[in-house]
C-alpha cells in the first residue's frame, strides 16, 4: 500500500518484478519504496492462519466434543457407583487393594470432569527472532544480520523460524518456514521508539499451538514505549522460551517528540491548547517551536527532565 500523496506512473505496474528486493515507484519528485518477497514452498500463509482463527465452525465442533465427553464421563461415573452398590455389598472380601483401585478411578473421573489436562511437549520448535530496529540499536544492524544468517543456517531439521522487526510499531519480516535461507532484513518499522510489548505479542501470535515456542529478542534493551512486563502472563501461559541477545553501547543524549494532541476541530478565532509529549534520556533545556508550513508561529523554552515530559501552550485560531 502506497502513501496517498504518491504520484504514480501506472505503466510501472505492467511488468511484475522477477526478483525479490526493494523497488521504488512514482516520479522523480515523489518516490515510494516497496518490498517484493516470494513465498517458499514451506512458508506459512498468514491469510490462511487468520481465516482459521476467525472461523466459528471449528469452535462449534470443539464445543460438541466437550459436551459428549462430559456426558460419557458422567455415565461411566454413574455405572461405577451402581457397580459399587450392587456388587460390593454382596462380597465378603473387601480388600484394601480393591477399594484403592475404585477410589483412584473415581478420582480420575472427577479430574476429567473438571477439565484437568496433561500436556506433552512438542518435538518441533518454532523460533521467532524479534529484531530491534529502533534508532538506539541501529548501530548493531550488521551484527544482528550476521547472527540471523548463522542461526538460520544451523536450524535443526524439522524446526521452523520466523522474523519480526520492531521499533515504534512491529512488522512481520518472515512468516514461519523451514527453509534454511536468509535473505537479509527488508522491512523497516518506525525507528523513533522501542516497543517490546507489541513485538512480543505479535511474535507469540505467529506460532501455532502444535509447536514448542521460542522467542529470541535482539536488542539493546532500551524500552521507550509499552511495558514488556504486561506480556509475562502470556509468555507463561504459552510455555514459551524467552531469550535475549543484548547489544550494549554507550548511551547518547537523546530527546524526541512522542506525540502531539490537538483539538479535533476549531472555529475561526477560537482559543485552543496544544499538548506535547517529549521523551528524553537526560536533563536538558530545549525549545519547542510551532510552525505553519515553513513559518514559525510560536516558540517556548522548556526544561526537559529525564523520562516523560508534558508541555502545553494555548493559541488562537486564524479569523476568517
Amino acid at each position: 500500500m502506497l502513501q496517498p500523496w504518491a504520484e504514480l506512473d501506472r505503466t510501472q505496474f505492467d511488468s511484475r518484478p522477477s526478483k525479490a528486493g526493494v523497488y521504488s515507484i512514482g516520479k522523480e519528485n515523489s518516490q515510494e519504496s516497496y518490498v517484493v518477497r516470494f513465498q517458499t514452498a514451506t512458508e506459512s500463509d498468514g491469510r490462511r492462519e487468520a481465516a482459521s482463527v476467525s472461523g466459528t465452525g471449528g469452535l462449534g465442533i470443539q464445543k460438541v466434543k466437550r459436551t459428549l465427553r462430559t456426558l460419557f464421563l458422567i455415565i461411566v461415573l454413574a455405572l461405577l457407583v451402581l457397580e459399587w452398590v450392587v456388587y460390593v455389598r454382596q462380597m465378603r472380601y473387601r480388600g484394601r487393594f480393591y477399594l484403592a483401585v475404585r477410589g483412584c478411578l473415581v478420582f480420575c473421573i472427577f479430574l476429567a470432569l473438571s477439565g484437568v489436562r496433561l500436556y506433552k511437549g512438542s518435538s518441533q520448535t518454532a523460533t521467532v527472532f524479534v529484531v530491534d530496529y529502533s534508532n538506539s540499536n541501529e548501530a548493531h544492524i550488521g551484527e544482528m544480520e550476521e547472527y540471523l544468517a548463522e542461526a538460520v543456517s544451523h536450524m535443526p531439521a524439522g524446526n521452523v523460524y520466523g522474523i519480526v522487526t520492531f521499533g515504534k510499531n512491529t512488522l512481520v519480516e518472515q512468516f514461519l518456514t523451514s527453509e534454511k535461507h536468509y535473505a537479509g532484513l527488508m522491512t523497516v518499522p518506525e525507528k523513533t521508539a522501542t516497543n517490546f510489548e507489541e513485538a512480543v505479542s505479535k511474535a507469540l501470535m505467529m506460532i501455532p499451538a502444535e509447536y514448542s515456542k521460542r522467542l529470541v529478542v535482539l536488542t539493546d534493551g532500551k524500552e521507550t514505549r509499552g511495558d514488556i512486563r504486561n506480556m509475562a502472563q502470556a509468555l507463561t501461559a504459552s510455555r514459551a522460551e524467552f531469550l535475549t541477545l543484548l547489544f550494549s553501547q554507550e548511551e547518547k543524549p537523546d530527546a524526541y517528540i512522542d506525540s502531539v494532541v490537538l483539538p479535533s476541530y476549531l472555529y475561526p478565532g477560537d482559543k485552543y491548547s496544544i499538548t506535547v509529549l517529549v521523551e528524553s534520556n537526560f536533563d536538558t533545556e530545549a525549545v519547542l517551536a510551532l510552525y505553519d508550513g515553513s513559518r514559525q508561529t510560536a516558540a517556548n523554552n522548556v526544561h526537559l527532565n529525564k523520562g516523560r515530559n508534558h508541555s502545553g501552550a494555548r493559541r488562537r485560531g486564524f479569523r476568517g
